[in-house]
């Protein structure tokens, strides 16, 4: 009877054994792979994916510049594989500070409305670039607006 115990007490402490191994590894946080990203990352990167879907670039006031889109979409390639392969959290913070800065920096890229400012003292001209000296071989007329803003 003895000997029925003790083998019941082994059996007992090696499941015993077994369960607390297999609580042990199942229950392990420390596993640095899959952060999910904040919920701001996740707002930067919708965000960037609207701008460049829904911009144009071009050479027109408040279009934005050309190659703008294209260095966005850099960037956010970038971020996405940040995401897919960080091993800490500071990388995702770092990657939500760059595509943040990227992000300014396209809105900011518009093309404006440039007005030449003319000297309109006696005496001066405006001087015609030496390219299209070959289209004033024949008649040709020149328009300018101009305003004067004497003060």
């Amino acid at each position: 009877m003895k000997s029925i115990i003790l083998k019941h007490r082994l059996l007992v402490g090696v499941l015993s054994l077994f369960m607390a191994l297999f609580v042990a590894v199942s229950c392990d946080d420390d596993d640095p792979i899959g952060f999910s990203p904040t919920a701001d990352l996740q707002t930067l990167i919708t965000e960037a994916e609207n701008l460049i879907a829904t911009s144009e670039e071009g050479t027109s006031p408040g279009d934005f510049q050309p190659g703008s889109k294209e260095q966005l979409q850099k960037v956010l390639t970038w971020v996405n594989w940040a995401l897919a392969n960080s091993t800490e959290e500071s990388e995702l913070n770092k990657a939500e500070v760059r595509l943040q800065r990227y992000i300014d920096i396209f809105k900011s890229s518009t093309v404006s409305l440039a007005i030449p400012i003319f000297d309109n003292s006696t005496g001066s001209w405006i001087e015609i670039s030496e390219n299209i000296n070959p289209l004033l071989a024949d008649n040709f007329t020149i328009e300018i607006e101009s305003y004067n803003n004497e003060v």
